[in-house]
């Protein structure tokens, strides 16, 4: 199983996880969705949501799900599934960096799995994205 696998699978885990919590499927699926009744609920649910395998960093980003009453709701599952694969990723970076600075498979990463995540307008060129990890191109 490669990264991008691993990462679409962990996706599949939470967004898995959010369904089957009554007052997530009600912001999702409201014609106008509460922002201030889905913050109350989340904080409410942190520490359940912990417990069933959310870091607290992903904790603190799911406030930003807010953003979500703006799109329509037919298309909210779809934001949410590129929103948290773009937070995996980004943990997943900064974890390979940690865990193994010399690594050359950030090129790989690149192509597997930054270019599918981010829409193109919010893409770095390889270049760039090598500078920003602190990595020189070969």
């Amino acid at each position: 199983m490669d990264q991008s696998d691993k990462i679409s699978q962990l996706v599949d885990e939470k967004i898995s996880i959010l369904k089957n919590i009554d007052f997530f499927n009600f912001f999702m699926n409201a014609d106008v969705p509460d922002n201030k009744l889905f913050l109350s609920n989340l904080s409410a649910f942190q520490k359940d949501l912990r417990g069933r395998g959310f870091t607290k960093k992903e904790l603190e980003l799911l406030e930003h799900l807010v953003h979500l009453s703006t799109i329509p709701k037919d298309k909210r599952y779809g934001k949410l599934r590129t929103w948290l694969t773009a937070e995996l990723s980004s943990e997943f970076i900064t974890f390979s960096i940690v865990k193994n600075p010399f690594a050359k498979d950030l090129r790989g990463f690149y192509r597997d799995v930054y270019q599918r995540v981010f829409p193109e307008e919010e893409q770095e060129d390889l270049k760039t994205f090598m500078m920003y990890v602190g990595r020189e191109v070969e």
